[in-house]
């Protein structure tokens, strides 16, 4: 199957080749910080601009696979996809909970806000 995919940095490409097949053999971000020769933020980096270009990176919170990993399966896929639609609800409430904190604070939603340019008083 070709693909038309972006090309990988580096850093992109030493991630892919440090990763293994399936959830079972899952590298924490600090192995694949150890591992690439970068820290472990630049890893969560890696993963989520070599996700943007269409590589198959899985992630996992549970043990005793608890790391990233490359996707071989559909289950592997839909954990995955789970676990990040997950995180974006949790974000979702954490915004709609501070917009409602600047309505409450200034009295007028963000959609009615000027641009913050200045430090709020």
């Amino acid at each position: 199957m070709k693909t038309n995919r972006k090309p990988l940095t580096l850093n992109e490409k030493r991630l892919i080749a440090a990763l293994h097949e399936g959830k079972e053999h899952a590298k924490n971000a600090k192995e694949l910080a150890i591992i690439i020769g970068v820290d472990k933020r630049t890893i969560v980096s890696l993963v989520k601009s070599s996700r943007n270009k269409g590589y198959l990176i899985g992630s996992s919170h549970k043990q005793p696979y608890s790391g990233y990993y490359m996707i071989t399966t559909m289950e592997e896929f839909n954990q995955t996809v789970n676990g990040l639609n997950s995180a974006r609800k949790h974000m979702t409430n954490t915004l709609n909970g501070l917009a409602k904190g600047f309505q409450d604070t200034f009295g007028i939603s963000l959609l009615e806000a000027p641009p913050l340019r200045k430090k709020v008083k």
